[in-house]
């Protein structure tokens, strides 16, 4: 009976359900590792029915433990390790490692994650080679085809193909030069619509967001330029009447001396991932440098004092 139930066990479900019994929140994992909260439960609801359990149960508003994922939890996370250290067993040495890497994000976030990257890495892994690409328009596909080994940026779905890890939601500023009307008044959200814009291309999803507000607002969102670097935008917004809506840790990486910038609470935060092909998920050189570049990146998102969702830093997807 007990092999009966484990063939019908996946471990990909234990993963998901490890995550829950860390953080009992369907749909805060499910944005942790970049799925649908329906692909959550659907995992979820086999293990009920294998383990005989509903594992966990809905108390008033929250989701809580059966005695049950309470005695699993424990026992479950170090099963997991184990398989991790019987499977992927080979020692790794960061400072033997003689590897290119070539990651994908934008200008203004490369700014800030790759000098201390390249710093760290000069100490424990100095033979690693460090390239940057800005961020390409089919960047899935590069990835799928190992054109590009890791990717930050944010995104809603991700391919099965690839893993994420989500890193926070990032809340959208508009950005003004320090002398706009904008900038020396108050204004409701939708006069920032009476003025032209600049878009960030090719990443569509705040963009999309922004031109979804304009809608609900019954304006029109007249866009000027388009750039796939923020300094080209930042520098057509510098000394113009135009205006541009970035992510916040983007926005304030600016010179506040000669921009402004202020959260637009009307448009949701959106999801900041770091993400890879399966096909090095469990390459140990493509963990340290992922895992790495998560530990910065999320020290970066910090030091921005940004409101952080909860986030279970074990997760992935």
């Amino acid at each position: 009976m007990k092999s009966d139930h484990l063939a019908n066990v996946e471990l990909k479900s234990l993963r998901i359900l490890n995550n829950l019994l860390q953080n009992p929140n369907i749909t805060v994992v499910a944005e942790t590792m970049a799925m649908q909260p329906s692909g959550v439960s659907y995992h979820l609801n086999k293990l009920r029915e294998s383990l005989q359990d509903p594992l966990l149960v809905q108390v008033g508003r929250e989701m809580q433990l059966t005695q049950k994922a309470l005695t699993l939890a424990p026992k479950l996370s170090a099963l997991l390790s184990e398989v991790d250290n019987v499977l992927f067993f080979d020692e790794f040495d960061p400072h033997s490692l003689n590897r290119h890497f070539r990651i994908a994000m934008q200008d203004i976030g490369a700014e800030a994650l790759i000098p201390i990257l390249v710093t760290k890495l000069r100490e424990i892994a100095p033979n690693v080679v460090i390239d940057v690409v800005n961020w390409p328009k089919n960047v899935e596909q590069q990835m799928l085809e190992g054109k590009v080994d890791i990717a930050v940026n944010a995104i809603v779905k991700l391919s099965s193909q690839l893993y994420g890890y989500q890193l926070n939601n990032m809340p959208l500023s508009l950005v003004t030069s320090r002398n706009h009307v904008l900038a020396k008044s108050n204004h409701a959200i939708s006069d920032i619509f009476d003025y032209p814009h600049v878009r960030v291309f090719p990443t569509a999803l705040g963009e999309g967001l922004v031109d979804d507000l304009a809608i609900r607002l019954g304006k029109v969102r007249t866009v000027v330029a388009t750039a796939s670097t923020f300094s080209v935008l930042s520098s057509i917004i510098e000394s113009s009447d135009i205006v541009g809506v970035f992510a916040t840790g983007a926005a304030q990486r600016l010179g506040k001396d000669a921009f402004y910038s202020t959260v637009i609470k009307e448009i949701p935060p959106i999801p900041l991932h770091c993400f890879w092909h399966q096909r090095v998920h469990h390459d140990p050189a493509h963990q340290f440098i992922r895992n790495l570049i998560i530990e910065i990146s999320q020290q970066i998102i910090e030091d921005l004092k940004l409101a952080k969702s909860k986030i279970d830093p074990l997760a992935n997807k």
